[in-house]
Order: C-alpha cells, then structure tokens, then sequence
C-alpha cells in the first residue's frame, strides 16, 4: 500500500483502517471511568517478527492461508468484519493498475463472499459473475 492507512470516513468519522502488519506502541493507559479506558498509541515504523508471527499463525488458522494483501479482505470476513472486508477490498481496487485483470478478479472473488455474509446474495452473484465473465473472455 501506499501508506500504512486509509481514512475511512464515510462510515464513522473516528475510525481509521491500517495495514495488515501496523505495529503500534503502548505509550500510555489511563482509566477514565469504570468500562472507560484511553490507550495512546505510537505507530512505529520498526518491524516485530514475534508478533508478525504470531499475526501469521492466527491468520493462517482463521482462513488456511498465508497472510498476504490479496487474502486480508477474506480474513475480515471471515473474524465477522464484513463492512470492513468489502472497504478494504474497495481501497485496494483503486490502487491496483486497470490492466492487473487477475489481481482484480482475486479481490472480487472474495467480495463476493462478504456480500453472501451480509445476506445480500443478488451483489454477491454481481461479482461472483464479473470474475466467471473476465476469466472466459481471457
């Protein structure tokens, strides 16, 4: 991607959608009543391994797969994110070349899933049918 995050404004204004592997830092916690808390977070830049691992692993338990940018949207859908998992798709659409025909067949092969989730089987047909109709033109 070509930032860590995206701005995700229309569906709640203080919401923000980061990477797959965004490593933030503790740097204080604070209560401010009984079921309140404020975490202040610091992105940093610097790679964990133990937890990149540790993310993989319950990755790879959740959908039987490698954790990859092609793959994330289906793991949101899969953890009950649809709405997430059909904004992250849609982000990565629009960053993908017109001509990177297989790229987008892959994402919206799992948006489709997320549309059937979300108890919309008439979209998710849409796109289920988008990718049969690229793969016999090509």
């Amino acid at each position: 991607m070509k930032k860590p995050f995206a701005n995700i404004n229309a569906h709640d204004p203080d919401e923000l959608l980061f990477s797959l592997g965004t490593i933030f830092r503790i740097k204080s916690v604070k209560i401010l009543s009984d079921q309140v808390w404020s975490i202040c977070l610091i992105y940093s830049k610097q790679d964990d391994e133990e937890l990149t691992e540790i993310l993989s692993k319950r990755y790879e338990e959740a959908i039987g797969e490698r954790a990859t940018r092609l793959t994330f949207g289906h793991f949101l859908n899969v953890i009950g994110e649809q709405e997430k998992a059909e904004l992250y798709s849609k982000l990565l659409l629009q960053e993908l070349e017109q001509s990177d025909i297989d790229t987008k067949n892959i994402i919206y092969n799992n948006v489709g899933p997320v549309y059937a989730m979300k108890g919309d089987s008439k979209e998710a047909l849409s796109y289920y049918h988008y990718v049969l109709t690229s793969v016999k033109s090509a």
